[in-house]
């Protein structure tokens, strides 16, 4: 059986107060197979608040840039909002592009039924608003791919975010 190659780490590894673009390093939240996902703030509107920041593992992804024309199309209140895009030049020389969007506070869906017993009525409010915000997504002929648990947020009231 042949193993894909294990993406370079340096991505991964950006330290607090790394410049990506107009974009402050703010810490590492977590990563998936293709990006790996900080905590970062706009440069001179740190008043704004967070914001994600996801870089491509690999040099010059493709599908990255695929997200940035979907995303712009998306326009609904359970999907989060596009901010931003560009390439980052990491120091050992690779350039790897990247996007921002906003920044979600919650719970990954999993996680909050273990810790919330959520009654077969507040599940049911979930899915549906999850359904909702999938349906937000697919309008525009899109196809959310990474849809599982950890990337399913609650929010504060029970609020879903894709």
């Amino acid at each position: 059986m042949k193993r894909e190659p294990a993406p370079p780490p340096h991505p991964l590894l950006l330290p607090p107060g790394t410049r990506v673009g107009e974009w402050r390093v703010l810490g590492y939240h977590g990563h998936g197979a293709y990006g790996a996902v900080y905590r970062a703030l706009r440069v001179g509107q740190e008043h704004a608040g967070p914001v994600a920041l996801k870089i491509a593992l690999y040099p010059w992804d493709p599908r990255f840039m695929r997200e940035v024309g979907l995303l712009s199309l998306v326009d609904h209140p359970g999907v989060p909002c596009l901010r931003g895009h560009g390439f980052y030049k990491h120091p050992a020389g690779t350039t790897h592009p990247y996007l921002v969007m906003d920044w979600v506070d919650g719970t990954p869906l999993y996680a909050w039924a273990r810790e919330h017993h959520p009654s077969s009525r507040q599940l049911l409010q979930v899915l549906g608003q999850l359904a909702r915000a999938l349906e937000g997504t697919h309008g525009p002929c899109a196809l959310h791919r990474e849809l599982e648990g950890e990337n399913v947020l609650i929010a504060a009231g029970s609020e879903v975010r894709t």
